[in-house]
Protein backbone atom coordinates (compact mmCIF):
# COMPACT_ATOMS: atom_id res chain seq x y z
CA UNK A 1 0.00 0.00 0.00
CA UNK A 2 1.63 3.50 -1.42
CA UNK A 3 2.31 6.28 1.65
CA UNK A 4 1.46 9.39 1.55
CA UNK A 5 4.37 11.85 0.64
CA UNK A 6 5.22 13.59 4.21
CA UNK A 7 5.20 16.94 2.55
CA UNK A 8 1.68 16.34 1.46
CA UNK A 9 0.79 15.59 4.96
CA UNK A 10 2.19 18.98 6.35
CA UNK A 11 0.06 20.76 3.72
CA UNK A 12 -3.27 18.80 3.90
CA UNK A 13 -2.78 19.76 8.33
CA UNK A 14 -1.25 23.14 7.48
CA UNK A 15 -3.92 25.75 9.27
CA UNK A 16 -4.35 27.59 6.04
CA UNK A 17 -5.69 24.25 4.58
CA UNK A 18 -8.52 23.80 6.80
CA UNK A 19 -11.54 25.43 5.17
CA UNK A 20 -13.71 25.21 7.79
CA UNK A 21 -12.10 27.89 10.42
CA UNK A 22 -13.97 30.77 10.22
CA UNK A 23 -11.72 33.76 10.21
CA UNK A 24 -11.78 36.29 12.85
CA UNK A 25 -11.96 40.16 12.48
CA UNK A 26 -9.21 42.22 13.37
CA UNK A 27 -9.58 44.19 16.54
CA UNK A 28 -9.83 48.10 15.82
CA UNK A 29 -7.06 50.16 16.18
CA UNK A 30 -3.97 46.85 16.97
CA UNK A 31 -1.75 46.29 14.50
CA UNK A 32 -1.38 42.94 12.57
CA UNK A 33 1.60 41.74 14.68
CA UNK A 34 -0.59 42.41 17.91
CA UNK A 35 -3.84 40.52 16.38
CA UNK A 36 -1.14 37.44 15.41
CA UNK A 37 -0.09 37.47 19.30
CA UNK A 38 -3.58 37.47 20.53
CA UNK A 39 -4.45 34.41 18.30
CA UNK A 40 -1.77 32.69 19.64
CA UNK A 41 -2.60 32.91 22.90
CA UNK A 42 -6.42 32.69 22.09
CA UNK A 43 -5.48 28.96 21.06
CA UNK A 44 -3.08 28.15 23.60
CA UNK A 45 -3.87 29.34 27.47
CA UNK A 46 -6.04 27.13 29.24
CA UNK A 47 -8.55 30.13 29.93
CA UNK A 48 -9.18 31.57 26.08
CA UNK A 49 -10.53 30.54 23.53
CA UNK A 50 -10.60 31.38 19.84
CA UNK A 51 -12.58 34.60 19.76
CA UNK A 52 -12.93 35.30 23.44
CA UNK A 53 -11.10 38.82 23.26
CA UNK A 54 -13.28 40.31 19.98
CA UNK A 55 -15.95 39.77 22.06
CA UNK A 56 -14.05 40.97 25.80
CA UNK A 57 -12.28 44.20 24.50
CA UNK A 58 -15.49 45.65 23.36
CA UNK A 59 -17.12 44.94 26.45
CA UNK A 60 -14.71 46.00 29.11
CA UNK A 61 -14.14 49.34 26.76
CA UNK A 62 -17.82 49.70 26.62
CA UNK A 63 -18.71 49.69 30.38
CA UNK A 64 -15.14 51.44 31.46
CA UNK A 65 -16.80 54.45 29.24
CA UNK A 66 -20.32 54.44 31.53
CA UNK A 67 -20.18 51.77 34.13
CA UNK A 68 -23.37 53.10 35.68
CA UNK A 69 -25.41 51.89 32.75
CA UNK A 70 -24.58 47.96 33.07
CA UNK A 71 -26.34 46.38 35.98
CA UNK A 72 -23.86 44.72 37.43
CA UNK A 73 -22.82 45.95 41.47
CA UNK A 74 -18.94 45.95 41.10
CA UNK A 75 -19.01 45.83 45.34
CA UNK A 76 -21.26 43.21 45.81
CA UNK A 77 -20.00 40.45 43.06
CA UNK A 78 -16.46 41.51 42.50
CA UNK A 79 -14.09 38.54 41.88
CA UNK A 80 -17.14 36.21 41.66
CA UNK A 81 -17.44 33.97 38.38
CA UNK A 82 -21.14 33.92 37.94
CA UNK A 83 -22.13 31.12 36.24
CA UNK A 84 -20.99 30.98 32.23
CA UNK A 85 -19.59 33.75 29.70
CA UNK A 86 -21.78 32.67 27.19
CA UNK A 87 -25.02 33.29 29.15
CA UNK A 88 -24.23 35.75 32.00
CA UNK A 89 -20.74 37.39 31.07
CA UNK A 90 -19.80 40.34 33.17
CA UNK A 91 -17.53 43.25 32.74
CA UNK A 92 -15.53 41.53 35.37
CA UNK A 93 -15.37 38.39 33.68
CA UNK A 94 -14.44 40.69 30.56
CA UNK A 95 -11.53 42.37 32.23
CA UNK A 96 -10.11 38.56 33.85
CA UNK A 97 -9.88 37.61 29.74
CA UNK A 98 -8.03 40.72 29.31
CA UNK A 99 -5.52 40.65 32.16
CA UNK A 100 -4.38 36.82 31.98
CA UNK A 101 -3.88 37.67 27.91
CA UNK A 102 -2.11 40.66 28.68
CA UNK A 103 0.29 38.49 31.22
CA UNK A 104 0.75 35.88 28.75
CA UNK A 105 1.85 38.24 26.00
CA UNK A 106 5.32 38.85 24.72
CA UNK A 107 6.85 42.79 25.33
CA UNK A 108 6.50 44.16 22.26
CA UNK A 109 2.75 43.18 21.10
CA UNK A 110 1.71 43.53 25.16
CA UNK A 111 2.58 47.48 25.42
CA UNK A 112 0.49 48.19 22.53
CA UNK A 113 -2.63 46.13 24.21
CA UNK A 114 -1.72 47.81 28.09
CA UNK A 115 -1.77 51.41 26.73
CA UNK A 116 -5.32 51.01 25.10
CA UNK A 117 -6.28 48.98 28.57
CA UNK A 118 -4.88 51.18 30.91
CA UNK A 119 -7.15 54.23 28.48
CA UNK A 120 -9.96 51.95 29.80
CA UNK A 121 -8.91 51.83 33.45
CA UNK A 122 -8.55 54.84 34.25
CA UNK A 123 -12.10 55.85 32.65
CA UNK A 124 -13.36 53.22 35.15
CA UNK A 125 -11.05 54.30 38.00
CA UNK A 126 -9.32 51.41 38.20
CA UNK A 127 -5.91 50.99 39.19
CA UNK A 128 -4.22 49.62 36.08
CA UNK A 129 -2.17 46.32 37.21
Amino acid sequence: MPRRRPGRLRAENHPRARREQKRLPAINGLSSKTMAEIRRIEHRHPQLWPGIINEALPYWERYARDPRQAPWDDHLYSGSWYCCWECCGSPLMAKDFLDALVHAMRTGPARELRIRLRHADELHGLPFP
